[in-house]
């Protein structure tokens, strides 16, 4: 029979044998699991670690005499804080109270004394941040009013000289999770090369926190950023968004885009979005929508101007010429679908020069069939559409051209004249390019030099992506391109003394939540000239004008604007005319 001291001295025994385990068990996860976590802590009270911010790279726009000009710079301006428990019983000469000091204050800051009192006099604070950004002037009368216990710190701040004119191109510095960082334009698609490395100060420290000048101090330097001089030619973008502006005003359009590249190497020297935004006060704006750069992110249905492709195809196929004719009556039947002229009329025998000069849709649908859907949907993604342009800017979008991998003939009857499929500016005027210079689809781009800190110059060459066209078809299209301009739906764009070759598009708006089109249309205009050897090509787009009805009356007249200013600055001689 157990006694009960056995049984006492057995349960003790089972107990501390249950507190062993426990502790262990204890010990082998702090020492194993959360040892990570207590390292880092006591790094924490035994190292000092320090990051060394390098000077961020700034960017450069130009004029046409290569002088270049600000447009993403590093400003110095100045944090104020003050440490409120050195605001008692001041006795420095100049302002000697909190009170004063808050009165003060609000005269150079414009905040309310009350806030900043309050802010002043927080009990054993020792550190309460007044304001940030300050401009060296509001900081020299900070300085002169001699507050014991504010004080000024100086910081980086980017600064934008253009303003909203380079919004688009150069977009802006956030702040992030991770610390400043570049949102859209070359901003966020150089944020490596601009931003460069982040250094570090790492030593150890005693147990009041003191850096302690021996053992394992160490120092890795950073990296300043490189800088980036883009091809914008400032004076022409002045502009250019001047007339884009102007052009939205007289025509009521809701928005608009304006990009002119050369055509011969893919430079684009001009880039306008209206409505545009300030990047010096990007946090301000109500619509984050404003911040997109519709040129390479807002794909839509191009209409008419797509034209163009489809006769590029037929003619590079060999399925039809210029004389090519056919029989005109208004309408064509694609299975249950019919397709009509957009003035609705019947226009009889109508070569393929009547299918440019008068818009034709039938005649963009009898294109596309003699070349074959196979065929043209091949020309139709040589060209660009459906794929990024690769142009150095943040957020592009490809656009959508998947319906011509659809069965059913419609999808390439509606894509010939411009509906069904998406695209951006941006492809539009790289394929309209390609007419220009003897069809080679280049590589657009923004950039001229990438100035990297360690001093290699990284300068940006003509790209050919794809020869899409034979020569002699983009000088065929070209001409008949000329007489959309001289005699056909374009003689708005005319530009005396010189052969302008051109397309208007007036499109419907899909509707993407109820199927079908909306209300509304966009106007876009593609021109380029002179045409013998062309030096630049044009697209204006107008979204949802109000009071004209096709592209014609409207984008034409802003290209024509640009253009005029264009070969009078650029001092490109007439044509023999």
């Amino acid at each position: 029979m157990v006694s009960v001291v056995d049984r006492r001295a057995k349960w003790a025994r089972f107990f501390f044998l249950i507190l062993a385990s426990v502790s262990v068990t204890r010990l082998a996860y702090l020492q194993i699991m959360e040892h990570p976590k207590y390292e880092a802590l006591a790094n924490g009270q035994h190292e000092l670690y320090k990051k060394i911010f390098p000077k961020r790279g700034e960017v450069f726009f130009h004029d046409t005499e290569g002088t270049l000009i600000p447009a993403a710079m590093n400003k110095t301006k100045y944090r104020l804080y003050t440490v409120p428990r050195e605001m008692t019983n001041t006795s420095k000469v100049g302002v000697t109270h909190a009170q004063d000091a808050a009165e003060a204050l609000s005269l150079i800051l414009g905040v309310p004394s009350e806030i900043l009192l309050a802010q002043l006099t927080k009990p054993n604070d020792p550190y309460e941040p007044l304001q940030n950004g300050l401009e060296e002037a509001d900081a020299d009368a900070v300085r002169a009013l001699n507050i014991a216990g504010v004080y000024l710190t100086p910081e980086l701040s980017r600064y934008y000289p253009l303003g909203a004119i380079g919004a688009h191109l150069t977009g802006f510095v956030g702040q992030g999770d991770q610390g400043p960082h570049g949102q859209y334009g070359v901003e966020g698609y150089f944020e490596k090369l601009l931003a460069g490395e982040i250094g570090v100060i790492t030593a150890e420290r005693d147990a009041s926190g003191r850096r302690i000048s021996v053992g394992g101090a160490g120092t890795e330097l950073g990296t300043d950023g490189g800088d980036i001089i883009v091809t914008v030619d400032v004076p022409l973008q002045y502009f250019t968004c001047k007339a884009l502006a102007e052009g939205i005003a007289r025509f009521g359009a809701e928005s608009g885009v304006v990009v002119i590249m050369n055509p011969q190497n893919g430079r684009v020297v001009a880039l306008c979005n209206n409505p545009s935004y300030d990047p010096n006060g990007y946090s301000s704006v109500a619509d984050i929508r404003y911040f997109n750069n519709a040129a390479i992110f807002t794909a839509y249905e191009p209409g008419s101007v797509f034209k163009p492709i489809t006769m590029a195809a037929g003619l590079d196929a060999h399925v039809v010429t210029p004389e090519t004719t056919y029989e005109n009556t208004g309408s064509v039947a694609i299975g249950i679908h019919t397709i009509h002229n957009v003035d609705q009329k019947t226009h009889g025998l109508a070569t393929m020069v009547d299918v440019l000069d008068k818009s034709l849709n039938t005649g963009a649908v009898f294109v596309a069939e003699k070349t074959g859907k196979e065929t043209f949907s091949k020309y139709v993604k040589d060209f660009g559409f459906g794929e990024l342009t690769g142009i150095e800017l943040d957020t592009e979008v490809e656009g959508n051209i998947t319906s011509l991998d659809r069965q059913g003939e419609i999808y390439m009857a509606t894509a010939s004249f411009g509906q069904g499929i998406t695209v951006t500016p941006m492809q539009l005027i790289r394929a309209y390019a390609a007419i220009a210079n003897g069809g080679k689809i280049l590589k657009p781009h923004i950039v001229d030099e990438l100035r990297h800190p360690d001093g290699k110059i990284e300068t940006t060459e003509p790209e050919v992506v794809r020869q899409v066209i034979a020569e002699r078809t983009s000088t065929l299209l070209s001409g008949m391109l000329v007489s959309v301009v001289s005699k056909g739906h374009a003689k708005n764009a005319q530009i005396p003394g010189y052969y302008i070759a051109g397309k208007t598009g007036t499109a419907q708006i899909a509707d993407a939540q109820a199927g079908g089109y909306g209300e509304g249309t966009i106007h876009t205009f593609i021109g380029f000239g002179p045409v013998a050897y062309p030096r630049f090509v044009i697209l204006v787009k107008l979204d949802r004008p109000q009071n004209v009805l096709f592209a014609d009356a409207s984008a034409t007249i802003v290209f024509a604007e640009i253009a005029r200013y264009l070969v009078d600055y650029w001092q490109i001689p007439p044509d023999a005319v």
